[in-house]
């Protein structure tokens, strides 16, 4: 349940800020949301999805070096491997609210600072801090881990 919606505009757009205590308010598919144009880190299939406890993102299937992309325009806000268990780590700031995380790569192609787009190569797919190559990924809105299944939009099967 939604506890505050506040609206702003900044050069025309407007933004909407919600302060959820769950996810379902973000609906199925809310490509909109803070305005911003998801897409997807990899063609990888999904092998584990997000539960809220032991996951709490998504893990890719893909063969190591494939590209991780950036699945919206941002900032690099980490890039590193100083955090135990993500290995080769990205994190990009999409909006005030939002962010998303990109681990256990091989290579990283971005630092601290850079401006990307979406579906740029930021990183390679590896197995650092993993049992396998895979690509972890985990979209936060307000530093909070969320469903990206909820952000993403619908793809194939």
């Amino acid at each position: 349940a939604s506890t505050t919606n506040t609206a702003n505009t900044s050069g025309g757009v407007a933004s909407t800020r919600v302060n959820t205590n769950s996810d379902r308010d973000l609906g199925v598919n809310p490509n909109t949301s803070n305005n911003i144009n998801w897409g997807w880190p990899t063609a990888g299939a999904v092998l584990v999805k997000y539960d809220g406890s032991a996951s709490k993102g998504l893990v890719f299937d893909g063969v190591a070096g494939d590209p991780v992309l950036s699945v919206a325009d941002g900032q690099v806000t980490y890039a590193g491997n100083s955090l135990r268990g993500y290995g080769n780590m990205v994190v990009v700031k999409h909006s005030e609210t939002w962010s998303t995380v990109y681990a256990n790569n091989s290579a990283l192609q971005v630092k601290v600072g850079d401006d990307v787009r979406k579906g740029q190569t930021i990183a390679r797919m590896g197995d650092t801090d993993a049992q396998r190559v895979q690509l972890y990924f985990e979209t936060r809105l307000n530093a909070k881990p969320v469903d990206p299944l909820k952000v993403l939009p619908t793809r194939a099967p």
